[in-house]
């Protein structure tokens, strides 16, 4: 996890991207509750293989599966010995956040990226995460950056806020194409077998939206 020490109000990649989240646990022995802790995340890294494990199993992820998938809600011992969870609360929630898309294979299969891809969606619920403190909060992808199999060259997915569900793809200043809808964008990927790397989500009505 990216993480960023910053108590400035005038850091703009805190103010863009920051999520600050508070941190506690509550020992199930002694049931002493420690203080909260402040961390602000600058991302979340996704394992790709976790997200095909999930998708090919039909779960249904629980909101405590998904903060381990992204590395949050891990344990920590009271003093008394006991191994507790430790629970994760939004403080700040980001303008845009950001997903990294940890992929352990050296030679990803057309079949292994579009699956993952069909796991991720184009939107996340943070409420899902955050379960009992956020009502629905959606974000959609608003851009993605992706490598190329052989990791010589980058692409870059755009949604189109002219179009709605309406994506193209920028090889460079002076090539850019019309994609699609989000399903177009996982068919592209998976046919050219792209990697998608970095996902930029931003909520419906931010003014990042088409920037």
């Amino acid at each position: 996890m990216g993480r960023l020490a910053c108590t400035s109000s005038h850091c703009l990649v805190h103010r863009i991207f920051g999520m600050d989240v508070l941190e506690s646990i509550e020992c199930t022995n002694c049931h002493i509750r420690s203080g909260y802790e402040k961390s602000t995340l600058l991302y979340l890294t996704i394992s790709a293989y976790d997200l095909r494990r999930w998708k090919n199993d039909h779960r249904d992820m629980s909101g405590k599966q998904l903060l381990e998938l992204t590395g949050m809600g891990g344990k920590m011992t009271c003093g008394c010995g006991q191994l507790n969870r430790i629970s994760c609360a939004p403080w700040c929630l980001p303008q845009v956040f950001i997903s990294l898309i940890d992929w352990q294979g050296v030679d990803e299969s057309s079949e292994n990226i579009s699956t993952t891809l069909s796991a991720l969606s184009n939107e996340l619920d943070l409420s899902r995460i955050f379960q009992g403190y956020l009502p629905d909060y959606t974000y959609s992808v608003a851009s993605m950056v992706c490598l190329s199999y052989d990791r010589r060259y980058s692409v870059c997915f755009l949604y189109d806020d002219q179009h709605d569900e309406h994506y193209y793809v920028q090889h460079s200043d002076s090539n850019v194409e019309v994609t699609g809808s989000w399903a177009d964008v996982i068919s592209t990927c998976s046919r050219k077998r792209f990697l998608p790397i970095l996902m930029f989500f931003v909520n419906k009505g931010s003014k990042y939206i088409g920037n």
